[in-house]
């Protein structure tokens, strides 16, 4: 395992012990527990030398300032905030992104990884704003809905379905791109 691998296996294991303090304790011992193995995290990426992502950057920080809030004010539903703030500031950028510069976002993030129409990859990054914006509202709508057992699991069960169906929506849209970087690579 090369250490790009160790640090998504460990920012893995972050949602995984936020979702064990949950269930073996409360939101609150959860989102304390959230802060720190994000914090770990970013400080093992720090010592092996790995560049985090803003993205990544972003999310600590949002995870670091809602947590505070929730823990002293003992407001649990501070914390349920974060997914919204994090796919409302994914829409903004990948909409701004339309506007500046000569790529999108997402062709400045693809474009050392394989070659596809602007069009198409222009297409996407539309569709993904309207994608962050719906799972930002549906967040709110589960948070304020239901009780909070309902809302942390369509946080850890809910968004990687969502998140999954959509990413494979996206690669089946490019899958002749995707089928000629694969032959490229060696992989058939």
């Amino acid at each position: 395992m090369n250490r790009s691998q160790f640090l998504k296996l460990f920012e893995f294991l972050s949602l995984v012990a936020f979702g064990l303090a949950y269930w073996l304790y409360d939101l609150r011992i959860a989102t304390a527990t959230l802060m720190v193995f994000s914090t770990l995290f970013v400080m093992v990426a720090g010592m092996l030398h790995e560049k985090l992502t803003h993205l990544q950057w972003g999310t600590w920080g949002v995870i670091i300032i809602l947590g505070t809030f929730t823990l002293l004010s003992q407001n649990d539903n501070i914390i349920k905030w974060k997914p919204t703030i994090l796919n409302v500031a994914l829409a903004i950028a990948f909409g701004v992104s339309h506007w500046i510069g000569e790529k999108t976002l997402l062709e400045r993030m693809l474009h050392t990884h394989f070659i596809a129409p602007a069009y198409k990859l222009r297409k996407i990054s539309q569709i993904c704003v309207v994608y962050f914006l719906g799972i930002a509202i549906l967040n709110l709508l589960v948070a304020y809905s239901f009780d909070t057992s309902v809302w942390v699991k369509f946080k850890l069960i809910g968004l990687f379905v969502f998140n999954g169906i959509f990413v494979s929506g996206c690669v089946y849209y490019l899958r002749e791109e995707m089928k000629i970087y694969l032959e490229k690579q060696g992989h058939k």
